[in-house]
């Protein structure tokens, strides 16, 4: 072997006339490959006055003296230009980008951060869960104007399913302030914190029909009204100019179908004896309903007072019109409202108990359907092991194609003989924001006119 593996340098003959000769070669290349730094690596021909000692690398497709040295080391030495031809591994930095290269085997690659490093930490210590860490006074994203990139700029956080969170959270002094994001489903919520523990929602924005909601306003900014005239209370229309109701008054808005009846059933009595007062107990079914739309736990008085109303027994007759097969079970329609102008965008609402047999919400493509505030995918079937329920519809017309009334918001469907309770309907104009928690009594214009 006469050359080193590595870099090539020759080797002293034991009996070598002029050894001084190979050694010089040797220290000429050792000059020009270790602590490999060169002036550029843009040049396809030489320059024209170069410095003793200038190394550069060679472009693509050179000429003049560097004609065939594609990417190699081109060095001024001597007076002369030598060549090197780098190894895999090989770093070299460039003066004119300031940037460091690394030779690949085939290419001088930008010499970064592996593809992939479980973390890292810009003058701050990452750990297991902040695998990214830093410590600036300011953090700058920009557009791709180098590879050439497209002239946009996006930042992507990913969560695996809706029940988890992505979201951006504000800190003071490593305690939690604000927050914005997906947190806990698709719907983008903004919140605040005035210690990191007790958090409040200032803003939601429903995934699914861009409603703009804000749980913490002002009463007067989500107040709403009820446009029937009895206020859902089924105590007369318009409704009753007191808490009283003394008597049960079907609503003329509803219609029955198939044989189905209407009739009286539990009564909301004010003050009543089940929650400490003195007039008189309450049914089951009211009692479960109340139970439902108020916070009976933390205050016994949210279900002693309040207006008085009725809920309406619904018996499904045994015609056999309009059959909706879901889940494997025909029905037939029970219930249906009249046919009078609305609004493209309304919001329509109801409580309803099945006492017995079964019930069920055939959904429409012009609306939303929400139960017990969660938006339904597909019709549903509905039985007495559920026991209250909500129903919303947002009505979802495009006011051009859309031909003023819908008679389809109320309508529901039940096996022959089947008994269901409904309360509290609602129909209010534009769209109301869907919570969690259900809406109550929903009071009407005409008590206070």
């Amino acid at each position: 072997m006469s050359n080193t593996t590595n870099l090539q340098l020759p080797y002293l003959a034991a009996a070598q006339a002029q050894k001084h000769v190979t050694l010089n070669e040797s220290l000429r290349n050792l000059d020009a490959i270790v602590q490999l730094a060169v002036v550029n690596r843009t040049l396809t021909a030489p320059p024209a006055s170069p410095l003793e000692g200038d190394r550069h690398i060679v472009a693509a497709s050179p000429t003049g003296a560097w004609a065939g040295r594609d990417l190699e080391i081109a060095a001024w030495q001597d007076g002369a230009w030598m060549f090197y031809q780098p190894r895999t591994g090989w770093v070299a930095w460039c003066a004119a980008e300031s940037v460091a290269l690394v030779w690949n085997g085939s290419a001088w690659d930008n010499l970064g951060l592996a593809g992939s490093v479980d973390q890292l930490g810009i003058n701050a210590s990452a750990d297991a869960t902040n695998k990214l860490a830093v410590k600036s006074d300011a953090t700058f994203f920009t557009h791709d104007d180098v590879t050439p990139g497209s002239g946009n700029h996006q930042m992507k956080i990913n969560k695996s399913a809706p029940g988890n969170t992505a979201s951006v959270l504000f800190q003071t002094n490593w305690s939690g302030r604000a927050e914005f994001g997906l947190a806990g489903d698709d719907d983008w919520h903004v919140k605040v914190s005035p210690d990191g523990g007790a958090w409040r929602e200032a803003l939601v924005v429903d995934s699914q029909t861009g409603v703009v909601s804000f749980p913490q306003a002002p009463v007067t900014a989500n107040m709403m009204f009820n446009l029937f005239k009895d206020a859902g209370r089924f105590a007369g229309s318009p409704e009753p100019n007191s808490i009283a109701a003394a008597a049960f008054a079907a609503p003329t808005y509803l219609s029955t179908n198939n044989g189905s009846t209407f009739a009286a059933g539990d009564r909301f009595i004010d003050d009543n004896s089940t929650y400490g007062g003195s007039a008189g107990p309450l049914g089951t079914d009211v009692d479960g309903l109340i139970q439902k739309i108020r916070n009976t736990v933390s205050n016994p008085d949210y279900g002693r007072y309040g207006p008085e109303f009725y809920i309406m027994e619904i018996t499904a007759g045994a015609g056999t019109g309009s059959p909706q097969i879901i889940a494997a079970t025909t029905y037939y329609l029970a219930l249906t409202n009249m046919n009078v102008p609305t609004w493209a965008k309304a919001t329509f609402g109801f409580n309803i108990k099945v006492k017995s047999g079964s019930a069920a919400i055939a959904l429409h493509g012009a609306r939303n359907t929400y139960l017990d505030g969660t938006r339904q995918a597909a019709s549903f079937a509905l039985a007495p092991a559920d026991g209250w329920k909500q129903v919303v519809h947002q009505l979802d017309h495009e006011p051009r194609e859309f031909i003023g009334y819908d008679q389809d918001v109320f309508r529901i469907f039940a096996t022959p003989g089947s008994q269901i309770a409904l309360a509290l309907p609602f129909h209010i104009p534009g769209w109301a924001p869907v919570l969690p928690n259900p809406y109550g009594l929903i009071g009407s214009l005409e008590a206070w006119r």
